[in-house]
């Protein structure tokens, strides 16, 4: 573990390097890969951080996968906000972040589909029964209101529709009850853990997430405005790269054999990617709801209602519902870039 944390620390400080040198020209492809290892290997640390902490504290392996999950959101959060602030990247952050919910449904699908190939099902952590089901079925119904706002007023023939600003306080109420009631549900006894030394991977492996991530993040801006992509297709790189912090933590945790944290890592991932992220977004700039983000809430509110009844229906995830799931999130995927091209 002592070699873990130096090479995290290590390829951490050089990317923080990079980041003052500049990522542009040559050194681009380089700080890239630098990043990609850099996120991979302190997201382990993460994990076994996260699930120490929590544990120490009486709280569940699920809880710490919600905590890492958060963590791991922290560079879309922040890549979400800048873009919002800049002028020539205006359309870019709400459909970015509806977007990398949609990753994470296709990564959860595939989760599901490894697992369940040889096991046959997944039982679905009380958690996910409880809270999570409850945050989704809310999520689903704030997106298609939100959408409905936007196409009524599209008919009417009215002014360009935008979201109020007041609208996006109530996705973070609802976020706050969640994050409270799942503290509050998934209270275990306490371990006796190394709380120091579990502190100190988790804060390591944060703070390699969020360096390696400004990294990729600042790589793929590069790349798209070097390339002159529309917002649409630009949004698409964005959202895979801030995701894929993510990503990481979910596929180490189930490589470990925390199959649960990684569950509980994808799953919060789309929660808060909706309840979250997007109203953080809305607050910020004026969210127009144009032909894109209507289609995306849309979308959103679909892969929800999926998610909750997979994980619902017989409290079990099986092989056919990972397979169903991934099809449609790559549909949605592919649907809205084709959107671009024809709008």
């Amino acid at each position: 573990m002592r070699g873990k944390r130096f090479w995290a620390v290590l390829l951490t400080g050089l990317c923080a390097a990079s980041i003052t040198a500049g990522i542009e020209g040559w050194v681009l492809l380089p700080a890239l890969v630098l990043a990609v290892l850099c996120v991979w290997l302190v997201s382990e640390l993460a994990v076994e951080g996260f699930e120490g902490v929590c544990l120490g504290l009486g709280l569940s392996v699920y809880v710490a996968g919600v905590a890492s999950s958060f963590a791991s959101n922290l560079p879309e959060v922040v890549l979400a906000c800048l873009t919002a602030l800049s002028p020539h990247l205006s359309e870019v952050p709400a459909v970015m972040v509806m977007l990398a919910a949609a990753f994470n449904s296709v990564l959860l699908s595939l989760l599901i589909i490894l697992v369940t190939w040889d096991r046959g099902y997944i039982a679905v952590p009380s958690a996910a029964l409880t809270v999570e089901a409850e945050a989704m079925r809310m999520g689903a119904v704030m997106s298609t209101l939100y959408a409905l706002v936007g196409l009524l007023v599209k008919s009417t023939g009215g002014a360009t529709p935008t979201l109020p600003r007041e609208a996006a306080v109530f996705p973070l109420v609802a976020y706050a009850v969640y994050a409270l009631l799942l503290q509050r549900r998934e209270s275990v006894e306490r371990r006796d853990v190394r709380m120091g030394r579990a502190f100190a991977d988790a804060l390591i492996g944060v703070l390699g997430i969020l360096v390696s991530s400004e990294v990729i993040s600042r790589a793929a801006e590069a790349w798209v405005a070097d390339a002159g992509l529309n917002p649409v297709f630009a949004a698409t790189i964005l959202a895979f790269t801030a995701s894929v912090p993510e990503h990481a933590v979910a596929i180490v945790g189930a490589r470990k054999g925390k199959l649960e944290m990684g569950l509980s890592n994808l799953i919060s991932g789309i929660v808060q990617s909706i309840l979250l992220v997007f109203p953080l977004v809305a607050l910020i700039s004026l969210v127009v709801l144009d032909g894109f983000v209507i289609y995306q809430l849309i979308a959103s509110a679909a892969i929800l209602w999926l998610v909750e009844k997979a994980i619902t229906d017989d409290k079990r995830l099986t092989l056919d519902e990972g397979v169903f799931m991934v099809l449609t999130s790559v549909l949605g995927i592919l649907l809205l870039d084709e959107l671009s091209l024809m709008i």
